[in-house]
């Protein structure tokens, strides 16, 4: 990886990113280690997420194959419930990074905090939480990783199914 060219700093709204087109529409980095965009499919009309791996990552050849390895491995197992990984761009680009599904809906945290109470019923949480068991089992089974499992990591989409965010 040329990393003189390696500067995800300079991304800005409006942006296109090639080998598709996407179109840089909101940075949504202070949520993550590296650079993490909403963006526009023009293919699709529909929004997904631009990850950027971080510097440390990338200039490191070992931790950079890992990330390839990892990140091209979940483009092709798609396990319920999990934030699926479209796509790896790694060739041909200014920045590498990794396309994936963009879901729409407050994590657990932000739900919690929008109820009058301020508290999640347990029967709710009974029915979600034995959802995510289940995917992770499977996740765990096809040696798929995920990150750390927090209330900002599970979130309820808009039809309030319970989502696993990568």
């Amino acid at each position: 990886m040329g990393l003189d060219s390696y500067q995800w700093g300079e991304l800005t709204p409006g942006m296109t990113l090639q080998p598709k087109g996407w179109v840089l529409t909101r940075d949504l980095t202070a949520r993550t280690a590296g650079a993490q965009w909403l963006a526009m499919d023009p293919t699709s009309g529909t929004e997904v997420l631009l990850y950027f791996p971080p510097l440390s990552v990338v200039e490191d050849d070992v931790l950079f194959d890992e990330w390839q390895r990892r990140s091209s491995r979940l483009v092709s197992k798609s396990v319920p419930l999990f934030q699926q990984v479209v796509e790896v761009v790694i060739k041909g680009v200014k920045w590498p990074f990794a396309v994936i599904e963009a879901v729409d809906g407050l994590d657990l945290n932000h739900f919690r905090l929008s109820l009058e109470n301020r508290t999640i019923p347990i029967s709710q949480l009974k029915g979600w939480l034995e959802s995510v068991s289940v995917a992770l089992d499977r996740a765990h089974e096809d040696k798929q990783f995920h990150g750390r499992l927090t209330p900002e990591s599970l979130v309820l989409n808009r039809g309030g199914e319970i989502r696993i965010l990568h």
